[in-house]
């Protein structure tokens, strides 16, 4: 009886081996896929930062150099024509707005997390439901009632529309 314990025992042993060295084949060709995909996913927004630090001839040269001189001659002019007022205006806008949201967020939050709601699931639903709508359904009537307020041109009025 034991001689047929330790048979089955070997047996068991080989399929679970067997089994295993599938299952790490079947994760490294995952792995790989994986890395191939982010690749080609990745490798238009690399050639486009890449772009940005040619020359123009070398960005526009057919077949395209992938051996260059980095020059930041386009990153000066851009900001040399006035463009750095716009970069700080957005920039400003984006952080205040990202502060207003965490501002408003996280008490909303932990208020939802304490204190239990009589109807959870419908609360959630209406938060859910909000980033259903269209993003037009919601910036119209706003960019109507601040053409009304004379507020287009405010960075008060980027900075709340932003989170949308």
């Amino acid at each position: 009886m034991t001689a047929t314990l330790t048979q089955r025992t070997k047996a068991v042993g080989r399929a679970d081996n067997a089994r295993a060295r599938r299952g790490k084949v079947g994760a490294s060709a995952l792995t790989t896929l994986t890395w191939l995909v982010a690749l080609i996913f990745f490798a238009p927004v690399l050639w486009m930062v890449l772009t940005a630090f040619k020359q123009e001839s070398d960005a526009a040269s057919s077949p395209p150099k992938f051996i260059f001189a980095p020059t930041f001659d386009q990153f000066a002019a851009v900001l040399n024509a006035g463009a750095g007022s716009y970069f700080l205006n957005s920039l400003i806008a984006t952080g205040l707005s990202t502060v207003l949201v965490i501002l408003l967020a996280v008490p909303a939050a932990y208020a939802l997390s304490i204190r239990p709601v009589k109807k959870t699931q419908d609360v959630l639903f209406f938060f859910i439901s909000t980033k259903m709508l269209p993003v037009v359904a919601v910036i119209m009537p706003i960019y109507v009632i601040a053409g009304q307020l004379k507020v287009l041109e405010n960075i008060g009025t980027l900075i709340v529309l932003i989170p949308r």
